[in-house]
């Protein structure tokens, strides 16, 4: 059963009723908003299944939040009543946030303007909707057992579904507003389509060796041209490798998925950390990054978490203080030798301020990205009451 079948059978006349009850205002058509919702994420996550190292990462993130909030109680028991709802919603916000960080204001805008719903309830439905896929992933992953290469592959064979199910109305909105033009020229076959390619072809080879002698220099013709071709498809292919920094559809896969919504107003904010950490020239020799990079070095597992205490914030602030700043610098040149690290970087306050606490995560996650991390391999998210400094935890390495 795919994600579409399994979300039909959510979206029952109860689940309507639901919202329905639980909603402050009658405007719009709900079930559409729910679809269009849930057509819209599922866009997304196969647009992040494309990139092997992004499927790595969603599918780290999935796991942990469906272990968090996802398992044990059913989905009626999460709706039965409105505390139950609003924790729901709640924690898909936070899903949105995190494996969608750049979806979340087009997609408000672009369902509000394609199911007419409020400003509200558009918000409600997709922290809904959001913890409701996550559930649909987590049961997934945790009942086939499946690796980070299983669910790429399950979530390809949405593809060609989405363009069936999804109406046009919402594809027209969806791709300009999200910037998912790229899915109309995504091209995904399964495993048994390949084989039966492979066999066509060893078809053709054989059956050219049977030709008669009379239509030989035909042969010879089409094999020269099909070999000429293929030389230049192969040179053309390298020079676009080579030149793939310059080139946009390599760099696609982080423009939409991966824009920190935070970067309109950090990034002043961190120019002027740039600056500051020129002038710096003090040595970092804290023991919570050489503990890190002797674990990254070593054969220990990935998914050990640092309190990273070079990483200290201004009271009451995201910026780091100078003396902090040659850490950022360390931590880059841990990065950058290994290019199978991901990094969740988990921010902190002693007040528990959820917004601060991402805006710490994000603020790092930005520096290191200016140095030339792809943002794929960061992940920034609130922890939660803790000091001024940040937690790591190597996900993968």
């Amino acid at each position: 059963m795919n994600l579409f079948e399994s979300f039909d059978n959510i979206l029952a006349d109860s689940f309507i009723d639901k919202l329905n009850t639980y909603t402050t205002d009658n405007l719009g058509d709900f079930e559409i908003a729910s679809k269009g919702i849930f057509y819209t994420l599922v866009a997304g996550l196969i647009r992040r299944s494309n990139s092997d190292m992004s499927a790595g990462m969603l599918f780290n993130q999935v796991n942990e939040r469906y272990q968090k909030v996802g398992s044990g109680k059913s989905l009626d028991e999460k709706l039965k009543d409105k505390s139950s709802f609003d924790e729901l919603v709640k924690d898909g916000s936070k899903v949105l946030s995190q494996i969608f960080p750049a979806y979340k204001s087009p997609l408000l805008s672009m369902i509000g303007q394609y199911a007419n719903t409020s400003k509200n309830n558009t918000l409600m439905f997709s922290g809904l909707i959001s913890s409701i896929l996550v559930d649909l992933l987590g049961k997934k992953i945790n009942a086939e057992k499946m690796t980070k290469e299983d669910l790429s592959y399950f979530i390809k064979q949405h593809h060609e579904s989405l363009f069936e199910k999804a109406p046009d109305a919402l594809m027209e909105k969806m791709i300009p507003a999200l910037g998912l033009q790229e899915l109309t020229n995504m091209k995904f076959s399964s495993q048994k389509k390949n084989e039966n390619v492979s066999e066509k072809k060893e078809e053709i080879a054989k059956d050219s060796y049977e030709i008669e002698v009379d239509s030989e220099p035909r042969s010879v013709n089409k094999l020269l041209l099909i070999l000429v071709g293929v030389i230049v498809a192969a040179l053309v292919g390298y020079l676009i490798y080579q030149n793939k920094d310059q080139i946009s559809i390599f760099n696609s896969e982080e423009t939409p998925v991966e824009v920190l919504e935070e970067s309109a107003y950090m990034s002043d904010t961190l120019e002027i950390k740039d600056s500051l950490a020129a002038e710096v020239v003090m040595p970092v020799s804290n023991n919570d990054l050489t503990e890190l990079k002797a674990y990254v070095a070593g054969n220990e597992p990935a998914g050990k978490e640092f309190e990273m205490k070079s990483f200290v914030f201004l009271e009451n602030s995201f910026e780091l203080k100078p003396e902090s700043l040659p850490a950022v610098d360390s931590l880059y040149s841990i990065i950058k030798n290994d290019k199978n690290i991901q990094i969740k970087i988990t921010g902190f306050s002693p007040q528990n301020d959820e917004k601060l606490n991402v805006k710490r995560a994000f603020a790092i996650k930005k520096l290191l990205s200016k140095k030339g991390v792809d943002l794929i391999r960061l992940d920034a998210v609130s922890g939660g009451v803790g000091g001024d400094f940040p937690k790591m935890k190597i996900v993968q390495k």
